[in-house]
């Protein structure tokens, strides 16, 4: 496969400039300690319907 022609160069240069851009680079990071917080309750929650102490932190 070749280089795509300089038309097609220039659609895609086009198209991934107008990608929408994250402004807040901490964004992330609020979606992993959201993600990691209730990933920890549902474990408290199985462990409680197991019947399993759980002492991790």
């Amino acid at each position: 496969m070749g280089r795509p022609d300089p038309c097609t160069q220039r659609a895609l240069n086009h198209f991934v400039a107008a990608l929408p851009v994250e402004h807040n680079p901490s964004a992330l990071d609020d979606i992993i300690v959201q993600g990691r917080a209730a990933l920890q309750l549902t474990s408290a929650s199985l462990a409680t319907l197991l019947g399993r102490d759980e002492k991790r932190e």
